[in-house]
C-alpha cells in the first residue's frame, strides 16, 4: 500500500473526523487524475479499520491483524465500482454492489467509486437514493476527476475535499517513495516524467512507463513549437500515435500545453478558444472514432498557427 504523502490539511481533517466519530457517510474526493485521491481513499480505509497512530494524519496501525488483509485486497465489506470496457458504470453493476453492501460485514462497509462521473444517469440516480438513505456503518468514497459533470443533488449529499497538484518539493518525496516500491520504475524515469505530470505523481508514474523517446519527442516540441514545419508535425504525430497508446495522455499533453499558454500569454483569449475547440475534437473522436494520428497532427498544427498569428 503506497503511503500518502502531501495533502496534509485533508489528512488532518479526516483524522479528526474519525477520532471524534463524526466521519460522514459519503465523501467526495475531487481533483486532477493522478493527484492522490485513490491513495488517500485506501489510506483512510486502512486508518478506519486498523486504527491510527500518534500522528495527526491517516497513518494506519500496521500491527493490526487486518492490515495485511487490506494489503491483499481480501477484506470483506470492501467494494469498488469502476468503468467497464464501455467506459461507463452501469445501473445494473451499481444496484448489485449496493445490494452486496447491505448484506456484508458486521463492521464497517466501504464502497469506492472511481470515477463517479462514469456512472450512467440511471446508475447515478440509484446511487443518489442510497446517499439519501445511508446504511449504518457504511462509508462511500466517491472519486471524481471532473466534478462539474456530477449531479448537484449528488454533490450536495457528500462532504467534499479538493485535491490540488503537489508542489515540486512534495512531489519529489512521492516519486522517491514510488521508486522504492519492489515493482516501481526507476527514480530517474519518474523525474524525467515529472515536468510533464502537472504536479500529479500518479500521472508521473503512468508517464514513466512510456518509451523515453515519447517524452523526448514531446519535450522537443514544447521547447520551440513556433519553428515546426507541417512535414515535421506529421512525423511527430505519427511518433506519438505509435509510442503513446493511451488516448488520454496525448490529449492531456496537448490541452495542458494550451492551458499553460492561456495563463501566461497576453493573447489568452486566442488560446482559450483553441482549448475549447480541441477539447471538443478529442471528445468527438471518442464518440465517432476519428482517425487518431490525423487529430494529433491537426492539434499540433493548430498550436503552431496560433503562435504564428499572435
Amino acid at each position: 500500500m503506497n503511503q500518502l504523502i502531501g495533502h496534509q490539511a485533508i489528512q488532518q481533517q479526516l483524522h479528526s473526523r474519525v477520532a471524534t466519530g463524526k466521519l460522514p457517510h459519503a465523501l467526495l474526493f475531487h481533483g486532477p487524475q493522478g493527484v492522490g485521491k485513490h491513495t488517500c481513499a485506501r489510506q483512510l480505509i486502512a486508518h478506519l479499520l486498523c486504527g491510527g497512530t500518534a500522528t495527526p494524519d491517516l497513518s494506519a496501525n500496521t500491527g493490526s491483524p487486518l492490515f495485511p488483509v487490506l494489503q491483499a485486497g481480501s477484506q470483506p465489506g470492501l467494494f469498488t465500482l469502476t468503468p467497464t470496457d464501455r467506459k461507463t458504470i452501469s445501473v445494473e453493476a451499481t444496484r448489485h454492489t449496493i445490494q452486496q453492501l447491505a448484506l456484508s460485514a458486521e463492521t464497517w462497509r466501504v464502497l469506492v467509486i472511481d470515477a463517479v462521473e462514469d456512472l450512467t444517469s440511471s446508475a447515478a440516480n440509484a446511487l443518489l437514493k442510497t446517499l439519501e438513505e445511508p446504511l449504518p456503518a457504511t462509508l462511500m468514497i466517491l472519486l471524481s476527476h471532473q466534478p462539474w459533470r456530477l449531479l448537484p443533488t449528488l454533490r450536495s449529499r457528500c462532504q467534499t475535499y479538493a485535491f490540488n497538484p503537489l508542489t515540486d518539493q512534495v512531489g519529489q518525496a512521492v516519486l522517491a517513495n514510488l521508486a522504492a516500491a519492489p515493482d516501481g520504475p526507476s527514480l530517474a524515469s519518474l523525474q524525467q516524467a515529472w515536468p510533464f505530470a502537472g504536479g500529479r505523481p500518479g500521472y508521473a508514474l503512468q508517464l514513466a512507463q512510456l518509451p523515453p523517446a515519447a517524452l523526448a519527442a514531446w519535450q522537443k516540441f514544447c521547447q520551440q513549437p513556433q519553428g515546426w514545419h507541417p512535414t515535421a508535425l506529421h512525423t511527430l504525430a505519427q511518433t506519438l500515435h505509435e509510442l503513446v497508446p493511451t488516448e488520454s495522455i496525448v490529449r492531456d499533453w496537448v490541452l495542458g500545453f494550451i492551458a499553460q499558454q492561456a495563463r501566461q500569454d497576453q493573447a489568452s483569449a486566442r488560446w482559450a478558444t483553441l482549448y475549447q475547440h480541441l477539447a471538443r475534437d478529442f471528445q468527438t473522436r471518442q464518440t465517432y472514432n476519428i482517425n487518431r494520428p490525423l487529430l494529433l497532427e491537426h492539434s499540433l498544427l493548430s498550436i503552431v498557427q496560433t503562435y504564428q498569428n499572435q
